[in-house]
């Protein structure tokens, strides 16, 4: 559930598959080593429980700082409704920088929606976040 309505929260990442210089930081933020170009690309799975119209805000943060028009809107209109949002940032970032991602709703029954394994047949967890980051240049 939306932890926090009407306040920017940041996304809680809390497993690496993969970690060539970049480390996951107090649970929200992504830390490099190395200084470079980044393709940082996410996926993330949003769950509307309410009768109610609502919007989501996802926006990139770097440092704490906002990045200017990196945020996108995602408009709700009726109960259950899911949605991917899934894109990506292309951002020069210095060695121990740190991005965060960043959504915001009014909403508190807006979610980041966990789907457990499945059975017959057997299948994999669906996780609420998925972010892949590339050093590119």
């Amino acid at each position: 559930m939306n932890s926090a309505p009407g306040q920017p929260i940041a996304m809680g990442l809390n497993t690496s598959v993969s970690t060539r210089q970049v480390s996951i930081v107090d649970g929200t933020k992504v830390k490099v080593g190395v200084s470079g170009s980044y393709n940082i690309n996410f996926s993330a799975q949003l769950l509307h429980t309410s009768n109610d119209a609502t919007s989501v805000d996802i926006w990139l943060r770097v440092n704490g700082s906002d990045v200017p028009a990196s945020n996108t809107q995602l408009n709700f209109s009726k109960k259950d409704e899911r949605y991917i949002a899934a894109w990506n940032f292309m951002v020069d970032l210095q060695a121990n920088d740190y991005v965060q991602l960043m959504w915001f709703s009014n909403e508190p029954t807006m979610r980041l929606a966990y789907s457990g394994p499945g059975i017959a047949p057997v299948r994999p967890a669906v996780p609420s976040l998925i972010v892949t980051i590339n050093q590119v240049g």
